[in-house]
């Protein structure tokens, strides 16, 4: 944790450029200050779009065979209709007893922006794949929004 006078600094430095914050000696190249400058000019990759994101957590039901089923039968075929969508990837967790998953399925779909995802979920595409969800899903679900940012490993 800071210091309470590093922190209490942070609002302020937020909107100065990278090189003139109170951090810019304690932090090689001011990289932990630059994530709020960067987010307002985001470094883009080469052939990489931004995207929003919203990633879906499904828990592990009690019965993982009927979900599957569902989610592949009825709801994908379902949301497909939805208009905006530009990816979607599914990742099934598994069921180890070793290590076991409170999760079943993280679902990531991605829209151009923030408003292109609100007008397919409030579409009528939309309210009806969110209105399937309570067919298969026997436990809340839960619902992580945001920008996409993809970062070159090299």
């Amino acid at each position: 944790m800071f210091p309470v006078s590093m922190a209490s600094s942070v609002p302020q430095a937020w909107n100065a450029s990278p090189r003139s914050t109170p951090w810019s000696n304690t932090c090689a190249d001011s990289s932990a200050f630059r994530f709020r400058w960067v987010r307002r000019n985001p470094i883009r990759i080469p052939g990489a779009e931004p995207m929003y994101r919203m990633t879906i957590l499904y828990p592990m039901p009690p019965d993982p065979i009927a979900f599957r089923h569902h989610y592949l039968e009825h709801h994908i075929p379902l949301a497909k209709k939805m208009k905006g969508l530009r990816r979607w990837r599914l990742h099934w967790l598994d069921d180890d007893p070793r290590d076991p998953s409170p999760w079943i399925l993280v679902a990531d779909l991605c829209t151009e922006d923030q408003d292109a995802m609100n007008r397919m979920l409030a579409s009528p595409e939309g309210a009806a794949a969110r209105a399937d969800v309570a067919t298969f899903a026997t436990q809340p679900v839960q619902f992580l929004r945001g920008e996409e940012q993809e970062v070159d490993p090299s």
